[in-house]
């Protein structure tokens, strides 16, 4: 089992309460977080994070609105507020999802939202950490609440015709 351990990071708690402090990862479970920095002996890995922060928080991997915001008609500001509000409820990355809708929506949104990746770092809002496209190929037939009339065909083109983020990180 690897065991990794993280020192010197901003550690922000469930309560929002911060410390300098250290985890130490053993395997997939957090076994220790301390106000320290000294490693086990037993520790694979060791990572300085000054300078960084650490969350306890949950991923939402797709959400297509909140506070009034919808994903499909969203703004800079718009994103901003939804991002802020998903902090607060402890969700600390999340991935805005789109329904099918029309090639320049989505390039107006993902526009909107690179310019929240650009900023995000240095703010207390929940990371976006890329974008779902919900049912573009979908089935008609099975297709739900979706929109067909924006269901595109399974081509080559059609998928290379997406708008694509940029990453926001490596």
């Amino acid at each position: 089992m690897r065991k990794l351990f993280l020192k010197n990071a901003e550690i922000i708690s469930g309560d929002g309460e911060k410390k300098i402090g250290s985890v130490l990862i053993d395997g997939e479970n957090i076994s220790e977080i301390t106000s320290g920095e000294n490693a086990s002996n037993e520790t694979d890995k060791i990572l300085d994070l000054s300078g960084l922060r650490l969350f306890a928080g949950f991923i939402d991997i797709h959400i297509h609105g909140a506070v009034g915001v919808d994903v499909n008609a969203a703004t800079a500001d718009d994103l901003y507020k939804m991002a802020k509000f998903l902090a607060e409820k402890g969700t600390t990355a999340w991935l805005p999802t789109f329904v099918p809708d029309s090639d320049e929506t989505y390039k107006k949104v993902v526009g909107e939202i690179e310019k929240i990746i650009e900023i995000q770092a240095k703010e207390p809002i929940a990371q976006i950490v890329g974008l779902h496209y919900e049912g573009v190929f979908a089935n008609e037939k099975m297709c739900g609440a979706l929109r067909p009339q924006y269901f595109k065909n399974f081509t080559a083109s059609e998928v290379s015709g997406l708008p694509k983020l940029k990453p926001a990180f490596i």
